[in-house]
């Protein structure tokens, strides 16, 4: 069963942006030549100790036209739920530039993420609230 969610909980959500042009995945100065780069055929997963923040997070990286932020999963125990939902799509998973595994997906749509990232809390016995 679906519960209101509140933007200041904390839990797992998913997010995409609606560019087909790869955009970096940050605007800081610092790694905007060297980051990975996604469009709106990559997925996010990930962890928010306040989706609010998390949302506001992305407005600021890929501009708030640009984003679809939608948290699944109200829980506490964020570390653990996010660990256990991308070792489940580790198969989905973008490496960065650097080689390293990242949070966004590839080569999946966002109803499969949010399907699997459930089989993937019901299947580590996770509590979680849907969102």
């Amino acid at each position: 069963m679906s519960i209101q969610t509140n933007l200041d909980d904390s839990g797992i959500y998913v997010a995409r942006i609606y560019s087909i042009t790869p955009m970096p995945v940050t605007r800081d100065k610092r790694y905007v030549d060297i980051c990975a780069r996604v469009d709106s055929s990559n997925v996010k997963v990930g962890k928010a100790k306040n989706f609010l923040a998390r949302r506001k997070n992305y407005w600021a990286d890929f501009d708030q036209e640009n984003v679809h932020f939608q948290p699944i999963a109200k829980l506490d125990d964020i570390q653990k739920a996010e660990t256990a939902i991308l070792r489940h799509l580790k198969q989905y998973r973008l490496r960065s530039p650097k080689g390293g595994l990242m949070d966004w997906l590839t080569g999946i749509d966002i109803e499969s993420v949010i399907r699997e990232s459930y089989i993937a809390l019901d299947q580590a016995g996770i509590e979680y609230e849907r969102c």
